[in-house]
Parts: C-alpha cells; structure tokens; sequence
C-alpha cells in the first residue's frame, strides 16, 4: 500500500503529539528506581475534541516526500495505538513508561502553508 504524502504529513504530527503527551505523563507520575532511570508504570492517555494547526511550516529530510500545501483540513473520528517500552530523556533525565495506550477522538488537523521537501535532491 502506498502512503500518500498528505497521509504521511498526517501521521508526522499526530505522532509528534502523541509523544509530547506521553513526555508530559512521564514527568507527572514518574518514581525514582535510580539516578539515571525513573520507571513510570503503564499509562492510559485519551486526547479528545482537539484542533492542530500547522502553518507557515518548511520541513525538510531525506525521503521526504516534495509537498506544498496551501490549505487542508483532515479530521480523525477515533483511533488507538499502544506503545510497549516508551523511553523519553527531559532535562538530562531518562524515564521509561512501560505500557502506553494512547486513543485519539474527534481530532483535527489543518495545515496552512506547510512546504516539505527532500533534503537529498540538489
């Protein structure tokens, strides 16, 4: 199945959310095992009824797809991931979640002048 580069600029934010939400979890419920590790048990994390905008944005990587968007609006009705073992490093510290499940409801994204490029053509 062939992914889209509107699919793929989807996916690139979503999961940039996604992982600034487990960060955030992380950090409120962690305990201290050593002095470089705190262990965070599993966490359960519903973001629902939200709006991301993207705009004025250039991203730039190999493999990425040669992409601009002026505008356009994507809305994801409900979706579940999980994710086994989450390491997340903040402030020269390390925290490892065990288990995460991440649902996402009624999420929005619109991108509004967003220009991705791959950084390995000349």
């Amino acid at each position: 199945m062939r992914v889209t580069p509107r699919r793929l600029l989807a996916t690139m934010s979503i999961v940039a959310l996604l992982l600034s939400a487990s960060a955030g979890v992380a950090l409120a419920d962690g305990q201290a095992t050593d002095s470089t590790v705190t262990k965070v048990g599993g966490q359960d994390i519903t973001i629902s009824d939200a709006t991301i905008t993207v705009a004025d944005t250039t991203l730039s990587g190999p493999g990425f797809p040669n992409l601009d968007v002026d505008q356009q609006q994507y809305t994801l009705e409900c979706s579940t991931m999980s994710i086994d073992g989450l390491h997340v490093s903040f402030d020269g510290k390390t925290y490892e979640v065990g288990h995460v499940n991440v649902t996402l409801k009624n999420i929005g994204l619109t991108l509004e002048n967003v220009h991705v490029s791959n950084s390995d053509e000349a």
